[in-house]
């Protein structure tokens, strides 16, 4: 219960911000579709859809929802994932296949939990990005105290290691080396949707560096261990 009323009053804390270390004023989740994400009291509306913070994963986003995507995307809304889009079926499945696990198994997170104007692919600053790492996913690791987080996407993977303040790997290698933040493991893996799986050199190239990352013996052991996670801290 501990865990939930953290999180809920960060999810409060998100939807009450007033956004001025920004550099422009972002929309909230509450502001499309009547609000109803709000209702939730998340951080991040993937917290619905992957609402286990017990799971010893963790898996972040880059954003959840843009602007022009979000007027369409009625379902996302309802469900806080939609199963049909695909870069979640994609996701969905390299869990599947490599963990065993379905994505309402873990806990899935967004690095930025605002809503971007434009299309999905619209840049956020790396500024931004930066302010909602610190501010917003770090509590959530420190919440949920996962043994393993998965970053979709060099931004994401980039803004975290900058939050903890430590070098980020090569990203190339980010899947088979991980950053450690006190007992996470924290691993970066191209992100999900198309262009990412494009600029990694197709699908069969993202399931081999999630095959790797799977089968690392430190990972493997630290996922399947019933220890508790001790206070996190940067290192």
């Amino acid at each position: 219960m501990r865990k939930i009323e953290q999180l809920r009053k960060l999810g409060e804390m998100r939807r009450t911000d007033n956004q001025q270390e920004l550099t422009k004023k972002y929309k909230q989740i509450g502001d499309f579709h009547g609000g109803k994400c709000d209702s939730w009291n998340c951080v991040s509306p993937w917290n619905k859809a992957a609402g286990n913070y017990d799971s010893p994963i963790m898996v972040i986003g880059q954003d959840w929802i843009s602007e022009d995507a979000a007027e369409s995307s009625l379902k996302s809304f309802e469900l806080g994932c939609d199963p049909e889009n695909r870069t979640n079926k994609t996701l969905h499945k390299l869990l599947l296949e490599h963990f065993g696990l379905k994505f309402s198994d873990i806990y899935g997170t967004n690095l930025f939990v605002f809503i971007k104007p434009g299309a999905m692919n619209s840049r956020i600053p790396s500024k931004d990005l930066l302010y909602s790492a610190r501010k917003y996913t770090l509590a959530e690791i420190d919440i949920v105290q996962p043994k393993v987080v998965i970053c979709l996407g060099k931004a994401a993977y980039d803004a975290l290691c900058r939050a903890i303040g430590v070098k980020a790997k090569d990203f190339e290698l980010s899947a088979e080396h991980p950053i450690r933040y006190g007992c996470t493991l924290i691993y970066g893996v191209p992100h999900t949707g198309p262009l990412g799986i494009n600029n990694a050199g197709g699908m069969e190239k993202v399931w081999e560096i999630w095959k790797k990352m799977a089968h690392q013996r430190e990972l493997a052991d630290i996922v399947s261990s019933k220890k508790a996670c001790p206070t996190l801290r940067a290192s």
